[in-house]
């Protein structure tokens, strides 16, 4: 069966370019495209993918708010943020609104392959550059370090290895990990990015009620 892919762009020459190149792959489908959040959000009510490749600058409702929604309608079906925008807070937030990987648009179209592959299985993908950001935001210091749950051994080392460029099947090959357990390890690390933004917003917070 073929993982099917909508997408969220709002260029219609990157929607085209992508399409094309999903409906080239054996495995892969392209079930339908949108120019907006608001429009996805409409046609994800009769077609809802395994897989969504969002856009966060789009016209309007941005791609971050789209994600959020659509995780509260469809919370099984797999996000990946294909975006120009490397910010440490708009990838904390992608994450947030249930993003489950982050890729740039300069992403090598292999690897952007591989990653929606990696993704419709329980995978985290993310480019080195965005590893290298999420690392960056775990070793900050935590405003309430006792809510804020750390990384363990394995998932920092997966993490790092995603730093470094490493695809997934390589990952499972490098820490000796089983396929099922190396998804678990990536749905933590998703979980905790959540968890540290939610400790910190909460944490700013309550420090200045207090001033």
């Amino acid at each position: 069966m073929k993982t099917q892919v909508n997408i969220v762009e709002d260029n219609q020459e990157v929607r085209q370019n992508l399409t094309e190149l999903l409906n080239l792959q054996p495995h892969l489908e392209c079930l339908a495209t949108y120019d907006s959040g608001e429009a996805a959000l409409i046609g994800f009510q009769t077609h809802c993918p395994d897989v969504v490749l969002m856009d966060i600058g789009l016209p309007g409702m941005s791609g971050i708010e789209c994600t959020a929604r659509l995780k509260e309608l469809h919370p099984k079906t797999r996000v990946i943020m294909l975006t120009s925008s490397a910010d440490n807070e708009v990838i904390i937030e992608s994450f947030k609104a249930g993003a489950n990987g982050y890729l740039l648009k300069n992403t090598p179209v292999a690897k952007l392959i591989k990653a929606i592959t990696d993704v419709s299985g329980g995978g985290l993908p993310m480019t080195g550059q965005i590893a290298r950001r999420v690392i960056e935001t775990f070793r900050q210091t935590p405003f309430q370090a006792s809510e804020a749950p750390e990384l363990t051994a394995c998932e920092n080392e997966m993490l790092q290895l995603l730093a470094k460029g490493y695809a997934h099947q390589e990952i499972i090959t490098q820490l000796n990990l089983s396929a099922d357990l190396s998804f678990h390890h990536f749905g933590q690390i998703h979980e905790k990015i959540y968890a540290r933004h939610r400790s910190e917003t909460a944490a700013k917070y309550f420090n200045e009620r207090g001033k």
